[in-house]
């Protein structure tokens, strides 16, 4: 439940949304709703709010199409206590699949996240080469590696 909860409104989605959802009832603020964030398929900071009916990145602060609201309220179905809840993002759910630029043999490229482990206040980062897992040499710290996540998107 939110805080300062203005009024009850429940929420109908479109008839392609019917069949995946009958109905979700949401506790809203009067201007708008916190519906999610963290969905998988968009990026982790990305927080989605129910406005008049339709669903709004803050990301992009537009209206989501078809498609990406059909992404959200299947997520949503199958992660009903995650609706109108603030998600703190994992390690996991900001860094793997993220970019990083790595240079092997003097040759620089950008490889995906594999796997992060966190070491003490620092963070261990393995790449996937094409073979296997490769742990890296540099162990960064959260906002380091964050910076080079969002110059390599």
């Amino acid at each position: 439940a939110l805080n300062n909860v203005d009024y009850i409104v429940t929420a109908v989605p479109s008839n392609v949304f019917k069949l995946l959802l009958p109905k979700i009832n949401l506790i809203i603020n009067k201007k708008n709703v916190l519906l999610i964030n963290g969905s998988k398929g968009f990026y982790p900071e990305t927080i989605f709010y129910l406005e008049k009916g339709k669903i709004r990145s803050s990301f992009t602060k537009n209206y989501l199409n078809k498609e990406q609201e059909y992404k959200i309220w299947k997520f949503l179905f199958y992660n009903r206590d995650r609706v109108a809840k603030d998600h703190k993002p994992t390690l996991w759910d900001l860094f793997v699949d993220g970019k990083l630029n790595v240079s092997i043999n003097g040759y620089e490229t950008k490889m995906p996240i594999s796997n992060v482990i966190w070491n003490g206040g620092n963070i261990k980062v393995q790449v996937f080469n094409g073979i296997k897992k490769v742990t890296l040499n540099k162990t960064f710290n959260k906002d380091e590696l964050w910076a080079q996540i969002l110059e390599n998107r």
